[in-house]
């Protein structure tokens, strides 16, 4: 289950993702970023990280971690960019003969040359998948074993379906910022409940608190559907 303090600190990094991608856009057309040092590894959160400290003295307070938290914040960025982004059939910019050509490094050096990926009936499949796991660990958390039945009720419930989606966003969030991002599906699950609130208040605006009610509304289903 959600821990308030955890999840304020992973969504504050989210928030400082987006300010770092602005950054870069800006940065490049002023020509202030390098990209000699070419990446063998293929992690792409370890690439991430070496750039950041590489460029931590010129990156904005609002974009850049602290350095404890650069590691976790590095693997939420490039989950953030491959994610949510995809390249443009132009978007391959090598500034010099030397300059890298690692897939953060290409992402990064591209600029205003990604577009928002739109997610695909199959991601949503996966959203889907996603939220049974959810749910499935969020009962072994509190303690109890949902069932399939149960399950489906769940899901049937429409009034429960932006919370749902919402709180299954966050547990992935969290897995973003520990290990790595099950791609797309995890879009689909943040346009699932993000359009809805946006309609409805005009914005999106991300708490823990936001995610902790969304989690609590989900316990109380679970335990009506097991009462």
């Amino acid at each position: 289950m959600f821990v308030e303090s955890h999840l304020s600190t992973v969504l504050e990094l989210q928030e400082k993702s987006f300010a770092l991608l602005r950054w870069v856009r800006g940065a490049l057309r002023d020509g202030r970023l390098s990209f000699a040092i070419v990446h063998t590894n293929a992690d792409s959160a370890i690439v991430a990280q070496e750039w950041i400290e590489r460029h931590r003295a010129g990156i904005p307070a609002d974009a850049r971690p602290n350095a404890a938290q650069t590691t976790m914040f590095a693997r939420l960025f490039v989950s953030f960019l491959t994610t949510s982004f995809r390249l443009k059939a132009n978007a391959i910019r090598i500034v010099s003969d030397c300059g890298c050509r690692c897939s953060c490094c290409s992402y990064l050096q591209a600029g205003p040359n990604i577009e928002l990926r739109t997610p695909t009936k199959k991601d949503f499949g996966t959203a889907r998948e996603l939220k049974q796991i959810y749910l499935r660990r969020l009962s072994a958390e509190s303690g109890s074993e949902i069932s399939p039945a149960a399950i489906e009720a769940i899901f049937a419930n429409s009034s429960l379906g932006a919370s749902l989606s919402a709180a299954t966003w966050a547990s992935e969030l969290i897995r973003r910022s520990e290990f790595a991002s099950q791609g797309t599906a995890v879009l689909a699950l943040w346009r699932e409940f993000a359009e809805q609130q946006r309609s409805s208040k005009g914005q999106v605006r991300m708490t823990a608190k936001t995610f902790i009610d969304a989690e609590n509304l989900i316990l109380a289903a679970m335990k009506g559907e097991s009462g």
